[in-house]
C-alpha cells in the first residue's frame, strides 16, 4: 500500500498517530506486515504499562523477521502449536481440520477448539477461492524454521499416518511436508 493508505489503515485500526511513520518504514506497506504490526500492539496493549513504540512491536533492530518472530513468541503455547501444525500442513479446509485437532492431541497432548477457530481470523491466514485456508508462506517459513526438530518429526510422522489412513488422499501435502524437512 502506498503511505497515505498505510496511515489510513492505521488511523482506521486506532493506532497513535507516532507510530505511523516507524510502522510504514518497517512494512513499506505490506499489508500481511502492517497486519501483524496492528495484532502485536494490541497484544502489547493489554500487557504493558505506559506508551508502546516500534521497538517493542518489531524489536531494537526493527526487522520484519523480528517482528515475525515476536508475534509468534506472545501467543499462547496452546495458540503456538496450532499455529505450528498449521505451517506444517500449509493448507487445509473445514472437513481437514480434524487432521489438525489429531495432531495437537497426540504431538502435545492437549487441542484447543476454539483457539483453533481464532486462528482462522488472524491475518496471517486467509482463505482461497475453493474455501481453503492458507498460511501466508512468509509466516509459514519464519515457524518453520524456528520449530524444533523434534516437533516437525512428530507432526510429519502423523501426517504419513493419516494419509496411509486416507488411502493417498493427502499425498501431496505429505510430499511438500517431506521437503519442508529435508531444507
Amino acid at each position: 500500500l502506498a503511505k497515505e493508505d498505510s496511515c489510513e489503515f492505521l488511523k482506521y485500526a486506532k493506532i497513535p498517530i507516532g507510530l505511523w511513520d516507524d510502522i510504514f518504514e518497517l512494512t513499506q506497506g505490506t499489508p500481511l506486515f502492517l497486519d501483524l504490526c496492528v495484532d502485536m500492539y494490541y497484544d502489547l496493549e493489554g500487557n504493558t504499562e505506559g506508551d508502546i513504540t516500534i521497538e517493542m512491536i518489531a524489536g531494537k533492530n526493527r526487522s520484519k523477521e523480528r517482528l515475525l518472530e515476536r508475534y509468534v513468541r506472545y501467543m499462547s503455547i496452546d495458540e503456538r502449536e496450532i499455529l505450528e501444525v498449521e505451517a506444517m500442513l500449509g493448507t487445509w479446509n473445514d472437513e481437514q481440520h480434524k487432521l489438525i485437532e489429531r495432531i495437537c492431541k497426540k504431538c502435545f497432548g492437549r487441542y484447543n477448539e476454539n483457539l483453533y477457530k481464532e486462528s482462522l481470523t488472524h491475518s496471517i491466514i486467509y482463505v482461497d477461492e475453493k474455501d481453503n485456508y492458507i498460511l501466508h508462506d512468509v509466516v509459514r517459513q519464519a515457524i518453520i524454521q524456528n520449530m524444533e526438530s523434534r516437533t516437525k518429526d512428530y507432526i510429519f510422522e502423523e501426517v504419513y499416518r493419516y494419509v496411509v489412513e486416507m488411502n493417498d488422499y493427502w499425498l501431496d501435502y505429505y510430499q511438500e511436508m517431506k521437503n519442508l524437512l529435508i531444507q
